[in-house]
């Protein structure tokens, strides 16, 4: 039976069996659409039109290279190349349609960009506006990049092979200044301020922080400020060597105005970096040396010195030709660089080079330097930038962004954006780990200390108070290291992104080098920096291979617990009242006025040399030269008075003194008595002649014991084995006073010798002084002269103690006063409640001159303090010994009350813990029995003198007022004893284990060169055998004293070399820990992780000017956490300014703290009157100036944990970016945001989006990100409102843990959806949602498992694997491997044909056109083709033939014979309908085959016949014996044209006939 079948084809299948195969599919389809490109031929199919090659205006016809990648922005198509075996040719293209719809372009870039064709390049597009188009890209080789494709010229330019890199590379050639004023027009809050400054490229990068600045000090001139002040500095900042590749230089603030808060940050400006332009250049013809010219070779891309650079020699003259194809630039002695612009050539011409030769340089013929000559040239004159900050520009950040700005330079393998968000997947961090060999170098370094190279300046010496405000300097000026403070260094390095690297471990270091001063004149200070050589040539140029290009020095700062030194401070003697000690209440209490050591032995000074019975003072004058300078002899300096005293030369001969006005110095030796009222150092006016040592009979009983007690119960004696610390640290930081202290030890570092005072005294009465007697006339009263001394004195450690200060008539004086003399009444610090004159009792209940407050004030000052070597540090403990037996405990007084604190029981004393007052208010009451039943004497000077000469009153001796003279010469008041003392330390010095008590120990004295031995100051020798002291009934063994012998090298000024400290002093000591267990937490890696590493020095350069390895490189921690500066202490304070005896006493000395001193805000410094000043209105400290360089810290890195620099499976994205934005924040990849995947599922290989969805593609997975999820808002009463984005990545979801794609150039992304292939499952899927493996669904699952044999990751040249393109015009996805092209239509949902395009790398639709790039048939330069443009058959000029193929398998499963095939098709040759058609039937099954070649003979029989416009053509007979025809249940038939030509030809449909 002859029966018939019908084919209407609407696309391939190629899965199904022959057996069951639908007449709806052809088995394959060849150059043939189903999809009609341009009239109506749907489901008809039609030949498809070839492609057309196109020339590129002002390109040419072809592109130079490979092309590596593609991207569409607009209407404008960006193709990347690079050339084989050219380093120097990777280029960027861009291309267009012009007005007159011809493809244009231009070369955006060409130049060496490490482009690669095994790294295809990945583009992701952004347009923000009409002149900012950006296209990024990734390669999985080099770091992410950006250009924008509508760059000025002048931009463009600009550009080098790094200015596309998100992370830029930095020269770090910059110098940079900054400097405050202090008087401008600015406006900031007092505190802190540093800078940062970043490079940046308008709408591009921003680079990392290229250089912070050390702290700097928003304050007043000479003073810190009120944190609620305004404060009108400015800060000049001004920068030499700026990069210019880049457009602006980035000045960002970081203002702290309270310690360790948040900063307020502020992008303070950014400041244009000029370009280089066409100057004239400076003279050249002195450059001698011919070695300093170095010429930029092209090839190699580096410097090279011109005299390795072959020459024309006719010697002495050599001649150097430089054309631009070879050299690009030449740099020149001083900075400046030419530039050898290209088709142009310089010539160097030196005569003699070497030896002082004579250089002439030629650009074009024309001699540089004639003024006429204008070249391009880059002159580092104009490589700087300046700005003034004032506080009012720029604007507020979040100081995290700091933190991250410029970002980490990563290589990325796969890029994508949602809602303005860059994603980056398959990470690889370029910049590595510090390597183990550096690290063990590192350690073998031996960093020292020394006081070389840093200093500051002291103020000039003169007045009271000399003193310069540090404020003015920045931290890295002011702060040094604590001596004999342990200090964990390490080094840190710099990538050439600006990145700084993990800590590097060097070294804990002890400093045992003290600060450098000089206390006797005005010299310099040196402050304390560690220095260390770094010379390994091979270590540098391993971190040079590594990117690094420059060093800093880090510190870890020892924290509180880590600390061996505690704090700093002075050490005064305690002293206790007879009748509280001897009832511990107190047994101590704090000394009102600093006890500072007398410079000179008491004794010696005045018994120099012995004369017979007697001996004379040592008058001889300190100052070489002017041994008659009497005065400031050691007799002068330690006479209170005036007097006469026989000169050490000749005993004869008197010598007047007179140091009135000098002051008297305090009473500081151990168990001395406050002197007796009629010293001229007496402190309180009811001590009358007390006892010279505190200690009675070994005889006396409890009985006699409290009765000398009570007889002696107003007298006070000093106590040098109780002391007071005073220490900065204490006062003003509330953890130093919080620690442990028990187990704190003592030391002594050096002494602090008091070089000035000044002091003041106001007296007010409730009643006046006397009228003279026999007179109308009031006597004058209060009465005072200016007692002090200014810098530099030998009398600083003294001060007003009393004086004759009230000037009256005698009351109840037995005779006239005619002359209208008065009497000098002598004023104590502590004065009676009652009259300062002589009256005793009140008349009538009146009572002349009562004093109703006095007000007495005292600063010493200390220019500077004297530091002792380590050999000659005292320590209060040492191991092992008998007499250093250490302090009993460390006791914080923090009170404004009258409170007892306790002290421990010094060892070995037999005491009980002992009762101590810092605060004291208490009545002084005389014990009015047996001799002193009469009261304490009245103790005048000047008795009724002549009131010509006040002075000689005033300077008279004190003598007690004879009963001859007045009926009332004693006083039986109390006195008033009430004062405060700011936060200090009290502690006790330990006995001997021989129960001696320990005191502070002494210095030596001699005169150099005079043969005489060697002398002790002021030592403690009093004979207390068969003695105990009264409060104890155990005999006193004695008292323990060490004798430093150490010769103090006081030279300076005109001085004698004398042996002993010269002037008066305070010891300078530590309380210190030496047994601080695993400090800094150890020296383990954990450890280093754990410690916060901060910057401690200027960053130094790995590399010389030139750019090559340096062999020595010179480290140097120079900020340290101390600063060494002037602590005015606050010893002494009064309850009220309505005190009746209100002492102020100030000591002012310099010492190494951590707390910033010069941040005091309060007015009161260096007043040479202080009555008023209480902690309310004196050593006011802001805080904030104590702050530490800490904003940027670093942790350490263990190599171990974490040495890695690949994360496949991670994806990491970026802040949010706003079109047109200055900086854009997608270059800014910090990897402080990451998400990771599952890493079982292999890499990361792409992320596509989809519906505002972000989909994750891996080996064997597809996960959404989950970004930006659209989350329910609701209202009030619950309902939803409106849909917010929650702006963060809330984890991943998983779609499919069973499919994945390993090659994402695969990936297509459609309208329709995403489609890919995986090879590792072979299929090709569409995921629209859901996920479709349209290769099974649509039947070309075999197909796919046939071509993907492995897993091959597609690139432009070798072409293994499949890439993806969509034709929009069409709806076609084209899947092209090397061999094949395979086509799927979205119109129709089928796999539609396989086309001509195989290995064809590039296509695209700009505008309403396809566009590829391949090479013309058997060609390898790159040409563009219009897509369905040429003629019909010819792809990339060459023609290719086009066929269909069916299955015919009707009535199954009957065998068959197929007979004839006919079908409807036309053919035309453009507008021309021709009498052809296809020509070549073949028919195959699966053991026959057969060909015939169609042709239509007119007239005669022939193979092919037309009628009707149906054409028929026989089914060929089996090929192996050209006779049998073909018979089976189906049969293959392929239609094909294979002869060359350009016609179009359609074909409507398809019938087989056949004998069932």
């Amino acid at each position: 039976m002859l029966k018939s079948i019908s084919f209407r084809i609407k696309g391939m299948q190629r899965d199904l069996s022959a057996s069951a195969f639908s007449p709806e599919y052809a088995y394959e389809n060849r150059n043939i659409r189903i999809m009609p490109t341009d009239e109506s031929t749907l489901f008809s199919m039609v030949n498809e039109k070839g492609n057309l090659a196109t020339d590129i205006e002002n390109i040419g016809p072809t592109l130079s290279g490979t092309p590596i990648g593609q991207a569409q922005i607009d209407d404008n198509w960006i193709i990347f190349t690079t050339a084989k075996n050219v380093s120097t040719d990777d280029r960027i293209y861009k291309l267009w349609f012009n007005e007159n719809s011809d493809l244009e372009g231009k070369i955006l870039y060409q130049g060496s960009l490490g482009f690669n064709t095994n790294h295809p390049i990945e583009t992701l597009c952004f347009y923000e506006n009409s002149d900012i188009k950006k296209v990024y890209w990734v390669d999985g080789l080099n770091q992410p990049r950006v250009i924008n494709i509508m760059a000025a010229d002048e931009i463009i330019q600009k550009w080098t092979d790094t200015s596309f890199d998100f992370v830029q590379k930095l020269q770090l050639q910059e110098a940079i200044n900054i400097s405050r004023d202090i008087v401008t027009n600015g406006n900031f809050s007092p505190g802190v301020i540093q800078y940062a400054f970043t490079y940046v490229n308008s709408y591009a990068q921003e680079s990392n922080i290229f250089y912070t600045s050390p702290l700097y000090y928003i304050s007043y001139n000479n003073r810190g400020a009120n944190p609620e002040d305004k404060i009108g500095n400015s800060f000049n900042i001004a920068i030499d060597k700026v990069d210019k590749n880049f457009e602006y230089v980035r000045v960002y603030s970081i203002h702290r105005t309270s310690i360790d808060a948040i900063p307020t940050t502020r992008r303070v400006v950014d400041l244009a970096i000029g370009i280089p332009g066409r100057y004239s250049l400076p003279y050249v013809a002195d450059i001698y040396n011919t070695e300093d010219i170095r010429v930029l070779s092209v090839s190699s891309g580096s410097y090279t010195s011109l005299t390795l650079i072959p020459n024309e020699s006719t010697d002495p003259v050599y001649k150097w030709v430089l054309n631009s194809s070879q050299y690009s630039q030449v740099s020149l002695p001083g900075g400046n660089i030419v530039y050898i612009e290209e088709g142009k050539t310089l010539e160097i011409i030196v005569s003699n080079p070497g030896i002082k030769g004579d250089t002439r340089i030629y650009y074009q013929n024309y001699i540089l330097g004639d003024p006429s000559t204008y070249i391009q040239v880059d002159d580092y004159s104009k490589s700087h930038v300046s700005y003034t900050d004032t506080g009012e520009s720029g604007d507020i950040i979040d100081p995290t962004e700091l933190l991250y700005v410029g970002g980490e330079e990563i290589v990325g393998g796969t890029i994508a954006q949602k809602d303005n968000t860059l994603f980056l997947g398959d990470v690889t961090l370029n910049r590595r780990l510090i390597s183990s060999s550096v690290k063990d170098y590192c350690q073998s370094l031996n960093p020292t200390f020394s006081d070389i190279g840093k200093a500051l300046d002291s103020p000039d010496v003169s007045g009271y108070y000399p003193y310069d405000n540090q404020l003015k300097l920045s931290s890295n000026q002011i702060k040094t290291f604590k001596y004999l403070e342990t200090y964990r260094l390490g080094v840190q390095f710099q990538h050439y992104t600006g990145k700084w690297s993990e800590p590097v471990w060097v070294k804990d270091v002890r400093n045992t080098v003290h600060i450098d001063s000089n206390y006797s004149s005005k010299e310099i200070v040196n402050l304390i920096q560690c220095d260390v050589l770094f010379k390994n040539r091979t270590i540098i140029n391993e971190l040079l291979s590594q990117g690094y290009i420059r060093v800093r020095p880090l510190i870890v700062f020892p924290s509180l617990y880590d600390r061996e030194c505690i704090c700093q401070g002075i050490l005064c003697p305690t002293v206790y009242n007879v009748q509280d000690r001897y009832n511990n209440a107190p047994f101590s209490q704090s000394s009102w006025f600093v006890r500072a050591n007398a410079p000179f032995d008491e004794r010696k000074a005045f018994h120099y040399k012995q004369v017979g019975d007697d001996y004379s003072a040592d008058t001889n004058g300190r100052d070489t030269g002017n041994l008659v300078n009497f005065i400031n002899s050691r007799a002068g300096i330690m006479y209170n008075g005036k007097g006469e005293l026989h000169s050490a030369t000749d005993y004869d001969l008197t010598v007047t003194i007179d140091t009135t006005n000098r002051g008297a110095w305090a009473e500081f030796r151990h168990d001395h008595p406050i002197p007796s009222n009629d010293d001229r150092k007496a402190e309180i006016q009811c001590i009358y002649d007390p006892p010279t040592i505190p200690y009675i009979s070994i005889e006396f009983n409890n009985i006699k014991t409290s009765e000398w007690v009570s007889e002696n119960k107003e007298n006070f004696y000093v106590d040098q084995s109780i002391l007071t610390f005073h220490s900065p640290d204490i006062e003003f930081d509330m953890n130093v006073r919080s620690i442990d202290s028990s187990s704190l030890k003592l030391r002594i570092v050096g002494f602090v010798p008091i070089t000035s005072f000044v002091g003041d005294i106001d007296i007010q009465t409730s009643t006046p002084p006397l009228n003279y007697k026999g007179q109308d006339t009031t006597a004058i009263g209060f009465y005072k002269e200016p007692v002090g001394v200014e810098n530099i004195s030998r009398f600083g450690y003294r001060g007003i103690m009393s004086g004759a200060f009230w000037l009256d008539e005698l009351s109840g004086a037995l005779t006239d006063n005619p002359t209208l003399a008065p009497t000098g009444f002598v004023v104590y610090p502590f004065h009676r409640n009652g009259s300062l004159n002589n009256t005793k009792n009140a008349t009538e209940g009146y009572r002349s001159a009562m004093l109703d407050k006095k007000k007495l004030s005292n600063l010493r000052f200390s220019l500077n303090s004297y530091y002792f070597n380590p050999s000659d540090i005292w320590y209060a403990y040492t191991a092992g010994s008998t007499t250093k037996t250490g302090i009993s405990g460390v006791s914080m007084f923090d009170s404004n009350e009258v409170s007892l604190i306790r002290v421990p029981a010094p060892e070995n004393s037999g005491l009980n813990d002992i009762n101590y007052y810092g605060n004291v208010d208490k009545i002084i009451t005389y014990p009015l029995v047996g001799e002193k039943k009469d009261g304490y004497p009245i103790v005048t000077t000047g008795l009724r003198q002549s009131a010509n000469n006040l002075h000689s009153i005033f300077s008279g001796d004190y003598a007690i007022l004879p009963e001859s003279d007045a009926k009332q010469s004693t006083g039986t008041d109390p006195v008033s004893m009430k004062y405060k003392s700011t936060p200090h330390a009290v502690l006790a010095l330990n006995y001997t284990s021989d129960h001696k008590i320990r005191i502070l120990p002494t210095l030596m004295d001699n005169d150099v060169g005079s043969g005489n031995a060697n002398w002790f100051i002021n030592n403690e020798n009093a004979n207390l055998s068969n003695h105990k002291p009264f409060w104890s009934d155990s005999e006193a063994v004695g008292v323990s004293q060490d004798y430093l012998d150490i010769q103090i090298p006081i030279i300076k000024n005109g001085s004698k070399s004398g042996y002993g400290p010269e002037f008066g002093w305070l010891w300078l000591a530590e309380l210190y820990n030496d047994n601080v267990q695993n400090k800094f937490g150890g020296q383990t890696e954990e450890a280093f992780e754990n410690n916060q590493w901060l910057p401690a020095g200027e960053p130094v350069s790995l590399v010389d000017a030139d750019g090559y390895p340096k062999n020595v490189v010179f480290i140097r921690w120079t900020e340290g956490d101390t600063y060494y500066q002037r602590y005015d202490h606050l010893k002494t304070y009064p309850f009220t300014l309505e005190d009746q005896n209100a002492i102020t006493d100030i000591i002012s000395f310099m010492c190494e703290t951590r707390i910033n001193l010069d941040g005091r805000y309060d007015r009161n410094r260096g007043q040479t009157s202080n009555f008023a000043m209480t902690p309310t209105n004196f050593n006011l400290m802001n805080d904030v100036y104590s702050q530490t360089d800490n904003f940027f810290n670093y942790r350490g890195i263990s190599s171990k944990r974490l040495n890695l620099d690949t994360f496949h499976n991670t994806v990491t994205w970026t802040k949010t970016k706003t079109a047109g934005e200055l900086v854009d924040s997608w270059t800014n990849v910090t990897l402080a945001s990451t998400l990771d995947l599952d890493g079982d599922k292999g890499s990361v290989r792409a992320i596509r989006r989809f519906n505002n969805n972000l989909i994750a593609f891996q080996d064997r997975g597809i996960s959404q990100v989950l970004y930006n999820e659209q989350m329910q808002v609701s209202s009030t009463d619950g309902v939803p409102i409106e849909i917010a984005n929650s702006g963060k990545v809330n984890g991943k979801r998983y779609i499919t843990d069973k499919v994945g794609c390993s090659n994402k150039w695969s990936i297509c992304e459609t309208p329709n959806g995403i489609y890919f292939i995986d090879d590792i499952t072979k299929g090709i899927f569409l995921f629209n949602g859901k996920l479709d493996n349209i290769s099974d669904r649509l039947g070309f699952h075999s197909w796919i498992n046939a071509k993907s044999t492995d897993i091959n990751i597609w690139d432009p040249v070798n072409f293994k694997g499949f890439v993806t393109y969509y034709d929009k015009v069409n709806g076609d996805v084209f899947f092209i491997s090397k061999d094949e092209c395979l086509a799927f239509s979205e119109p129709l949902s089928q796999f539609s044909s396989f086309y001509s395009y195989e290995h064809t790398p590039y296509f695209i639709n700009l505008k309403d056109k396809g566009l590829a790039l391949n090479p013309a048939s058997g060609g390898t330069v790159y040409r563009v083709w219009l897509h369905n443009e040429g003629d019909y058959n010819m792809y990339f000029n060459k023609y290719q033939p086009f066929s269909t193929t069916i299955i015919a398998n009707p009535d199954m499963p009957l065998d068959k014979v197929f007979n004839t095939l006919e079908f409807k098709a036309d053919s035309w040759n453009k507008d021309s309908l021709l009498n052809t058609t296809f020509d070549t039937l073949t028919t195959w099954n699966e053991y026959q085959s057969g060909v015939s070649t169609l042709n239509n003979v007119i007239g005669k029989p022939a193979t092919l016949k037309k009628k009707f416009r149906i054409w028929r053509a026989n089914i060929p007979r089996d090929i192996s014996n050209n006779r049998d025809r073909m018979r089976n249940p189906w049969l293959y038939i392929k239609l094909s044209m294979e002869t060359q030509n350009t016609n179009k030809t359609l074909l409507h449909d398809m019938i087989v006939h056949y004998f069932e």
